[in-house]
């Protein structure tokens, strides 16, 4: 995120997003969250981006999708 207090992962196989806090100081990763879950018909989540709002943009494999979440 924007502040470097939390940061996302995408795992591709799993369908799923996840959201962790971050501690810049550190580097330390904890507390992994689910943030999205997609189903099947949603495609499958790949890159991602986070915009100057602070919006996440999840694009996906198998449909033409980009999602703002």
């Amino acid at each position: 995120t924007s502040d470097r207090k939390q940061m996302y992962y995408t795992d591709s196989t799993k369908r799923e997003i996840y959201l962790f806090d971050y501690n810049a100081e550190t580097g330390d990763i904890t507390n992994q969250r689910v943030f999205v879950q997609t189903a099947e018909d949603e495609g499958v989540p790949d890159g991602m981006t986070v915009d100057a709002e602070g919006y996440v943009w999840s694009a996906r494999i198998g449909v033409n999708l980009r999602q703002k979440l």
